[in-house]
């Protein structure tokens, strides 16, 4: 038990789901409390294709049979042309002119489904695009058939990432009407480079919770969408917790009554 304030550090251990931490923190003697996640450092090991991702087109199933966590989009494009060559397919990937991703083919084709990943690195990650076959449309100069996305695709994950909690409160809002309510501690910018640290610093999101509350703290690593990030490596979090005054939720409650 603490009556001021106490900073912790704590990490990821569970190799499968290095995003995620699940801890429990001493509580102070009063009965409410504020928390800060002040720091998220990590490595940028962040997986952005699994080899059980895949692209189906014409009913056949293509994927890797590894996964990559540094990809850009020409050398997506080259792997994804050398599975096409091993498969003996007459498809070809391509980027056009604004670098967004391209199939073609000399013969009609459809594009059946494709997981989230490979949705994200090929820029068909739209809702609509979620469950819905996209069928080639033909190109008489140079006599082919192609799907193309609308959308440049993400090479690494989504431009924001979030840290989310089983106690934060639910005051986030985003246009996206899915996102609304999300329980959200800490934002990130995904402007890190893959094998570089990532050392983010957050005074942003103070949570007031009840102080048991701190001996079952949940907290994931997410991407925009907030689908889960995988990590190959340890995340770890610096968190600030501080004591609240039972006089101060007093005077909140009076005040907000109109007392």
């Amino acid at each position: 038990m603490f009556t001021d304030s106490i900073d912790y550090t704590i990490c990821s251990t569970d190799e499968s789901h290095y995003n995620r931490i699940n801890c429990n923190l001493t509580a102070p003697v009063t009965k409410y409390a504020a928390m800060t996640v002040t720091c998220l450092t990590a490595n940028c090991d962040i997986v952005v294709l699994n080899s059980w991702d895949y692209i189906m087109i014409d009913g056949k199933q293509f994927s890797f049979e590894t996964g990559f966590t540094n990809l850009n989009a020409e050398t997506f494009v080259g792997l994804l042309n050398d599975l096409f060559t091993k498969k003996n397919v007459t498809y070809r990937a391509e980027l056009d002119s604004a670098r967004r991703f391209k199939i073609v083919c000399d013969k009609k084709f459809v594009i059946d489904r494709m997981t989230y990943h490979f949705r994200l690195i090929t820029g068909f990650y739209q809702t609509e695009y979620e469950n819905k076959a996209l069928f080639s449309d033909y190109n008489e100069e140079q006599q082919m058939y192609y799907v193309r996305s609308n959308s440049i695709g993400f090479t690494n994950l989504t431009p924001v990432l979030y840290l989310t909690s089983n106690i934060a409160i639910n005051s986030y809002r985003n246009v996206n009407n899915e996102l609304s309510g999300s329980k959200i501690v800490m934002r990130l910018n995904n402007s890190f480079m893959p094998g570089s640290p990532i050392i983010v610093n957050n005074a942003d999101f103070e949570t007031t919770l009840l102080s048991n509350d701190l001996s079952s703290l949940e907290f994931t690593l997410v991407d925009a969408f907030m689908k889960e990030v995988r990590l190959l490596s340890p995340m770890y979090l610096s968190i600030h917790v501080r004591a609240i005054p039972d006089e101060e939720i007093q005077q909140s409650s009076s005040w907000s009554s109109g007392q």
